[in-house]
């Protein structure tokens, strides 16, 4: 499936990760020192049914989060596997990984990197990157807002069966891109939180829009339930594949 060129592909990885690595250098140096906090979230839900109709289905991730001064780390990895009578209908591995650093109230600093690995997304791989500012519009007690956004870079490799032709799933599409994100999380009660996550990227070929939308509800300790609902969608998606793809879940959260 990665089928990169080694050379090539140690010279994008460096690139791609090298400004990432320089900003957070810089910014933890002026750091205020506190003690390092870290907190995480393990969410896992999935179905099988047998009989006349065989069907499973696995949903799986992982956030970790990590605050060190003024800088907050955020790891978070997701997959995503489904079979309905022995066929794959859906096969998906993500990574993404942002840092934001606090300039001064309510105004910080962002770098963005995200792995992308969907087997039905007509793309054999995507990688992104951003970098940028944000702000936070609302921060209280109940309520947070925060907008951000800047310049990106996205590499793409297309996949064979959405290509007519053969020589277009060896090339690899880079471009210039521009992010924009705005996260809301509102504590309806003490144990029912509402978020919602809406980012776009956009390039010179096409707008990618993701918006995910999720009510937690707690159970007991650091044991939740979470029902979330998922859109995702491409302006110009590759040959055989539509535009919209939507994805209701429900799941167990376990908060350590």
């Amino acid at each position: 499936m990665f089928n990169i060129n080694g050379s090539n592909h140690s010279q994008l990885t460096f690139k791609i990760f090298l400004s990432f690595i320089t900003f957070l250098f810089i910014t933890d140096v002026n750091a205020q020192e506190k003690k390092d906090q870290w907190s995480g979230q393990f969410d896992i839900g999935g179905t099988l049914t047998n009989g006349n109709t065989d069907t499973s289905r696995l949903d799986a991730e992982i956030n970790i989060q990590h605050i060190r001064g003024r800088v907050e780390d955020n790891l978070r990895i997701a997959g995503a596997f489904s079979k309905d009578n022995s066929n794959t209908t859906e096969q998906r591995f993500f990574i993404t990984y942002e840092s934001y650093l606090e300039i001064k109230k309510d105004l910080f600093g962002f770098s963005f990197v995200k792995f992308d690995d969907d087997n039905f997304s007509g793309f054999d791989h995507e990688i992104e990157t951003s970098i940028g500012s944000g702000y936070k519009i609302i921060n209280n007690e109940n309520i947070r807002i925060l907008m951000q956004g800047g310049p990106g870079f996205r590499i793409s490799k297309q996949s064979k069966d959405s290509s007519q032709n053969l020589f277009e799933s060896n090339f690899l599409n880079k471009t210039v891109t521009l992010r924009g994100n705005i996260k809301l999380e509102y504590e309806i009660s003490k144990d029912l939180i509402l978020a919602n996550n809406f980012s776009v990227t956009w390039d010179k070929e096409r707008t990618r829009v993701d918006e995910n939308i999720s009510i937690t509800n707690t159970l007991i300790s650091n044991i939740s339930t979470r029902l979330s609902f998922n859109i995702r969608y491409n302006s110009n998606p590759p040959n055989f594949r539509k535009r919209n793809d939507k994805n209701t879940k429900i799941l167990l959260v376990y908060n350590f």
